[in-house]
């Protein structure tokens, strides 16, 4: 007796189809959800000043202010400061002086050398509470962002950040908002506000700014400003 094998042929058929549709479906599938990570970021940099009487009652000097921020964005092997390091001389200059040449000539050799990428130089804050905001671009290289402006009136007090990361696992962030650090630049040996008349030292230290005059305890470092970025 002849078998008919037609059915079992049909049946083996439709597997093969259906065993070689499923990977390519599969393939497809993930093509269309992947992404492929970003090598640059524009952003929206806003600083704005939270040195309010509010925030601060019990000594508050008479026009508090920021002078221009200075800053750029560099790769992990450049610093633009260190914490307990020698002040940088373009920046004691800066901080003290409010003469930001120096400092912009380094960032500036440091890009063309192709050590950074940007250079951040805002408009000053007249107030406590002003605002600043300027673009900047970041990039796969050039991810980190340090930036920093001086505290007036102040002895050697400044506000900055170093080596933000706006690049988390491939991709740059949407938003970030943070508080800006305070630092004593340690140039001059005042207290406070009104100390900026002493003799000042050929060489500091940067260190954390604690205590009086914004608080009586002296672990307890001041926000005197914020920053946020925002992802075009």
């Amino acid at each position: 007796m002849t078998k008919n094998y037609t059915p079992f042929l049909l049946i083996g058929i439709i597997l093969l189809f259906a065993c070689d549709r499923n990977p390519r479906q599969m393939t497809f599938q993930n093509s269309m959800i992947s992404e492929t990570p970003e090598v640059s970021a524009t952003y929206l940099v806003t600083i704005t000043g939270q040195w309010t009487k509010d925030n601060f009652p019990d000594h508050y000097p008479a026009h508090p202010a920021f002078s221009n921020f200075v800053g750029m964005t560099h790769p992990s092997t450049v610093q633009l400061y260190r914490m307990q390091k020698e002040t940088p001389n373009g920046l004691s200059e800066f901080i003290v002086n409010n003469d930001a040449k120096k400092l912009q000539r380094h960032i500036k050799s440091l890009i063309n050398a192709g050590n950074a990428g940007e250079l951040i130089y805002s408009p000053a804050l007249d107030s406590g509470n002003a605002s600043v905001s300027f673009n900047l671009t970041v990039d796969e290289t050039n991810s980190l962002v340090s930036v920093l402006g001086s505290i007036s009136p102040s002895p050697d007090w400044f506000v900055g950040l170093r080596n933000i990361s706006l690049l988390k696992d491939g991709y740059f962030v949407s938003n970030l908002t943070l508080n800006m650090n305070s630092y004593d630049a340690g140039l001059n040996g005042g207290q406070s506000f009104g100390d900026d008349e002493m003799e000042m030292r050929e060489k500091g230290h940067i260190v954390p700014l604690s205590g009086f005059p914004f608080s009586a305890s002296d672990e307890q470092t001041p926000v005197l400003a914020k920053i946020t970025f925002t992802k075009k």
